[in-house]
């Protein structure tokens, strides 16, 4: 059974109502009746995706992010993965879908990543993205953080920490799709 799921604009989740829908509600407040189901949200607004996609958004948002590498969600860090879930929104391709940080995302509650400011970040970018919020990727088409290799690698490097390894110039070793980009 997949029931309708709330969520306020910091990607905390509020709640279920009882309908078997699998819908996902962006709201700022809810009311709950005696058995802990939304009843009444205050400024409802469905979301244009499934409550099981919308999870599995956010759980690739969280994967390819470097959260796993911080102690806090910076506000780079939460840029970042704003900027991931609106790249995710414009290509749907992205390789932390599978990843052992999407598995880990995936295999919890709802209430269970309300503890986590990490994951509950990952919910808000997509939430942002999906509801036309501020692009910080500036309407990138690939999350590839070549943009932090020319502009940011200094930065890029301290936030991995020691094992980080991208060299700060590095061609491309095959056209990827339709791009032409070896050699670039």
């Amino acid at each position: 059974m997949m029931i309708g799921d709330y969520y306020n604009r910091n990607g905390y989740w509020l709640g279920r109502d009882k309908f078997d829908d699998n819908k996902v509600y962006l709201a700022d407040a809810v009311n709950k009746d005696a058995k802990g189901l939304v009843t009444e949200a205050t400024n409802k607004q469905e979301l244009s995706i499934s409550h099981d996609d919308f999870r599995k958004q956010a759980a690739t948002v969280y994967a390819e992010s470097s959260a796993y590498k911080k102690s806090t969600v910076s506000d780079n860090l939460q840029k970042e993965m704003y900027s991931i879930a609106s790249i995710y929104q414009r290509n749907n391709i992205a390789y932390g879908a599978d990843a052992p940080k999407s598995k880990e995302y995936l295999s919890l509650t709802p209430e269970k990543i309300n503890e986590s400011s990490f994951k509950t970040t990952s919910n808000a970018a997509v939430i942002n993205a999906l509801t036309g919020g501020f692009d910080y990727s500036f309407g990138a088409n690939m999350w590839d953080a070549r943009e932090q290799a020319l502009f940011h690698y200094a930065t890029w490097k301290a936030n991995i920490g020691k094992n980080f390894r991208a060299p700060q110039i590095k061609v491309s070793p095959a056209n990827y799709g339709a791009y032409k980009n070896k050699g670039k």
